[in-house]
C-alpha cells in the first residue's frame, strides 16, 4: 500500500447524557458493488483505542479510530455533513 494522505478529519463526540452516538458514511452506489480492504490496527480495546483503515480499489481511504468518548475518521475523500447527521461522499479524485 503506498502513502495516503488522510487530509480531512471528523470527530464525533460521546453526548453530555447517557447514551450513544452513531455516525454513517454514505459513499454512494459507486461504491456499493466495491470490496474494499480492511487493515485493522487494533482489534483488542484493552490494549487502546479500536482502529482500522478501509482502502478502495480507487484509492479511497478511510481511518477509523473508535475510542470510549469519541470517533475519529480521516479520509483522503470529500464528506458533506447531512442534516441527519451522516457524511455523505461529495467528491475523490483517483489517486
Amino acid at each position: 500500500m503506498k502513502n495516503i494522505d488522510l487530509t480531512n478529519e471528523f470527530i464525533l463526540k460521546a453526548p453530555a447524557e447517557p447514551g450513544s452516538a452513531e455516525l454513517n458514511l454514505s459513499l454512494g452506489k459507486d461504491y456499493s458493488d466495491s470490496h474494499p480492504i480492511n487493515y485493522f490496527i487494533n482489534q483488542d480495546i484493552n490494549r487502546g483505542p479500536l482502529a482500522h483503515i478501509t482502502v478502495y480499489g480507487n484509492g479511497l481511504a478511510i481511518y477509523l479510530e473508535q475510542r470510549a468518548n469519541s470517533i475519529v475518521i480521516r479520509t483522503n475523500g470529500e464528506f458533506v455533513s447531512q442534516n441527519d447527521g451522516s457524511l455523505k461522499l461529495s467528491s475523490f479524485k483517483e489517486q
